[in-house]
């Protein structure tokens, strides 16, 4: 549980307090087009700067990070200064959307509220324990840098993200018109291909019902290749495009051994380095509808035939802990809502508050990574006065 809950608020990152801590409300550190943040969501993102940095890091150069020392690809900025430009950056891009959101009339829905709701009740029932709940609640959300409102504010804002996206591009990137969906699959080094598999092992099981796979004998596999050479000359021997694309997925339905056939009935859209080296770049070296003589590979003989590509073709896509398949333009549609969202954020008007000034955010950078205080605890320590 305690894996699932962390997946959960690592996926929504992509309470009124009084003024001085004694008058008015007012615990807004900036502002983006008019929209307040709150000095807790602000501790949201910097932790999430904090663990961003530490990652780049681990990944580059695989020391700790020294807050005072420069930033590894820059520098100009400390790694204390880059976090709070990062945080700042983030939450400009977030609101810039959420006033997107507005322009065009978008909102969180109702089964969105409810589901919101519903997961905090969750939350609040598996992680809110002993004599004091709300306390015990209150330490469950701040070891993820949240309180209890700044999460609800971060899922209304994810929801008004997606549902923004949802508005420009369609669910699944349907309204992004073909030609950017070909110009994003060029430049990302995309293509399109079908193959008939004809396999050159086959699984045994032993006694204990286990299942190992084993190479067939060198006779059988000539006879594979002989069947596999059979059904590439048919191919070839049909001049007209469309009567050879219509045959050979007769023939891949009749003879491909693949298990992934069901899944991409039309032939696989994918990548470089996605798969087998043989099959991607026999793919690449054929013109469209050109069927290709048998290549092996360790899964056995392909005959590979490449194909136009549309928006629709499907893709094996990872997203986080989650693989699924999407068609292309799925793919290709948040790369131009990127450059949607960076555009806006660039327009956007940011203004810092006193609060903003007087906070030294660095002070929340530790050794151990990001110590996070809340607003109502913030004005309790006598920081604030």
């Amino acid at each position: 549980m305690k894996k699932t809950i962390a997946m959960l608020l690592a996926a929504v990152m992509l309470c009124g307090c009084l003024a001085g801590c004694g008058g008015t409300k007012d615990d807004t550190v900036m502002t983006v087009n008019g929209t307040e943040i709150s000095y807790d969501e602000y501790m949201t993102w910097l932790g999430s700067a904090v663990s961003d940095i530490k990652s780049i890091y681990s990944t580059y150069s695989g020391t700790d990070v020294d807050w005072d020392g420069n930033f590894l690809f820059d520098e100009s900025i400390t790694n204390a200064e880059w976090c709070i430009k990062h945080a700042n950056e983030n939450l400009t891009k977030l609101h810039s959307v959420e006033s997107k959101a507005k322009e065009l009339g978008v909102t969180v829905t109702d089964e969105q509220k409810e589901d919101l709701e519903d997961e905090i009740e969750e939350l609040r029932s598996t992680y809110a324990t002993g004599d004091d709940t709300e306390a015990s609640f209150k330490d469950f959300l701040a070891g993820y840098n949240y309180t209890q409102d700044s999460y609800r504010t971060q899922r209304n804002l994810n929801y008004l993200y997606y549902n923004v996206f949802a508005e420009l591009y369609g669910e699944q990137g349907e309204r992004l018109d073909e030609a950017k969906v070909l110009d994003y699959a060029e430049k990302n080094d995309y293509v399109t291909s079908a193959h008939i598999l004809i396999k050159t092992t086959r699984d045994v099981a032993d006694e204990d019902g286990k299942t190992t796979t084993e190479e067939l004998s060198e006779a059988e596999k000539a006879e594979k290749l002989a069947q596999a050479q059979e059904l590439a000359d048919e191919l070839k021997a049909i001049d007209d495009n469309e009567k050879r694309w219509e045959r050979f997925k007769e023939l891949m339905d009749e003879y491909s051994e693949d298990p992934g056939k069901e899944s991409f009935p039309n032939g696989y859209c994918f990548t470089t380095n996605t798969m087998v080296e043989i099959y991607d770049t026999t793919s690449r070296e054929l013109a469209e509808y050109e069927v290709s003589d048998p290549v092996e590979s360790t899964h056995g003989y392909h005959v590979i035939m490449r194909l136009p590509m549309t928006s629709s073709d499907l893709v094996s896509y990872t997203n986080g802990y989650q693989q699924s398949i999407v068609p292309l333009s799925y793919v290709a549609a948040p790369s131009y809502y990127d450059t949607d969202v960076s555009g806006w954020a660039k327009d956007a008007t940011v203004k810092y508050t006193s609060l903003y000034e007087k906070v030294d955010f660095s002070q929340y950078l530790t050794d151990d990574g990001f110590n996070f205080v809340s607003y109502a605890d913030y004005c309790h320590s006598g920081d604030s006065d």
